[in-house]
């Protein structure tokens, strides 16, 4: 088994090996041989040294963590398996099969992309998105909280608005006798982000290229907001009034919870999904109730459909500052990109067929992600201005 793994290394496995060589790897016993082999295999590369990988074990235990997580998957073909100088690149490993690409960036030490020593092959590259929004009172009036300088910024109804200083929007009432309600809107462009504590406490952050509709204060019988794009709540607990999210005709009812919402119009679906707590989701006359861990998908038909175990490192990498590609085809991929880096995106060709897995950060240059992906050999892009084409 030493030598099969020696060529699987070197690409010299037939698609029948590498599944050999996976099963035999796919039992408890085995999973120590498995690592030694491993850790002797980046212990006689050249291309490492101690100080850079910040120590084997490390770098092994992530390698580890890549072979076993494609143990099981049922049809591989291999492609080459990438030098070990390009972990220290992606983030100290790269496996490579037809169907599946990975690249790791370690988890608490990060190696970061821009530091990556080869050339960057595009005349133009595109800086990451920030914290940008517009803040739309209820008399039309906009400003913009990026250039806005800290303090309170408006007073709406009974709630004063204020920018603070870590740079996110907040609504605190200064009288508990609410005579007018007036409704704001706050909406972050392409490339941008935001963060907002609602005047009922409850904490909300807005990916690229969406928003959030809301009541100064909350009375009546419900806490009831509007979004649309991709937003993260963490809802402050109260009984006596509901939480309720409306976006695009469904309903998201909550008393207190940690949940995500994507509904971009680009999407296939509306995917809600929940990290703590409960929560029902109403479609019409369709309602499904959510514990955490669980995905509800509705479709165009008004289906919903429940999906357990989801991916929730996946779902909120967006809100933790990275990328993270789990089986998606390249559309997918742009189409993330897109938002973030506020770029049009253009194919030509025949585009290729293959799944991508990977982390990256969001904070790099687009042409940092690009060289990482066209290292697949399946891809390659063209930068002209503010358009990438996916050659």
């Amino acid at each position: 088994m030493q030598n099969l793994f020696r060529k699987y290394l070197t690409n010299q496995c037939t698609p029948e090996e590498v599944k050999q060589l996976l099963a035999h790897f796919d039992t408890a016993e085995n999973e120590s041989a498995l690592r030694s082999l491993i850790s002797e295999s980046l212990a006689t590369d050249q291309a490492f040294s101690e100080e850079e990988t910040g120590g084997f074990n490390s770098v092994a235990a992530e390698v580890f963590t890549g072979i076993k997580k494609q143990i099981g998957v049922e049809k591989l073909q291999t492609i080459p398996f990438f030098k070990r100088t390009w972990f220290r690149i992606a983030a100290s490993v790269v496996v490579v099969f037809s169907a599946l690409v990975l690249f790791f960036l370690r988890k608490h030490e990060p190696v970061k992309i821009a530091e990556v020593k080869s050339p960057v092959k595009f005349e133009n590259d595109i800086e990451p998105g920030g914290d940008k929004a517009v803040l739309i009172l209820a008399d039309g009036t906009r400003i913009v909280l990026d250039t806005t300088k800290n303090g309170t910024i408006a007073l709406q109804g009974t709630s004063n608005v204020v920018k603070t200083a870590d740079g996110q929007l907040s609504y605190t009432q200064s009288n508990t006798n609410v005579s007018e309600v007036l409704y704001n809107t706050v909406s972050t462009p392409r490339g941008g982000q935001y963060r907002l504590v609602l005047p009922d406490g409850s904490k909300v952050w807005l990916n690229a290229a969406s928003s959030i509709y809301f009541p100064s204060a909350f009375v009546g019988s419900n806490r009831k907001v509007s979004v649309t794009g991709e937003v993260y709540f963490e809802v402050a607990k109260d009984r006596k009034m509901p939480f309720v999210v409306d976006m695009k005709g469904m309903q998201v009812e909550v008393l207190g919870t940690h949940f995500n919402i994507n509904a971009y119009d680009d999407e296939p679906v509306i995917k809600t999904t929940l990290l703590e707590g409960a929560l029902k989701v109403n479609k019409g006359s369709n309602s499904k109730f959510l514990f955490p861990g669980q995905q509800a998908q509705l479709n165009n038909t008004g289906d919903i459909n429940i999906i357990p175990g989801a991916d929730l490192e996946e779902i909120m990498a967006w809100k933790n500052g990275k990328f993270i590609f789990n089986s998606i085809d390249i559309r997918s991929v742009m189409r993330q990109l897109e938002k973030w880096y506020d770029i049009e995106v253009a194919y030509t060709g025949n585009l290729t067929k293959e799944e991508f897995i990977g982390v990256v950060s969001r904070n790099v240059n687009i042409s940092q992600i690009l060289n990482m992906l066209e290292k697949t050999r399946t891809v390659s892009f063209e930068i002209k201005g503010r358009k990438v084409f996916v050659k």
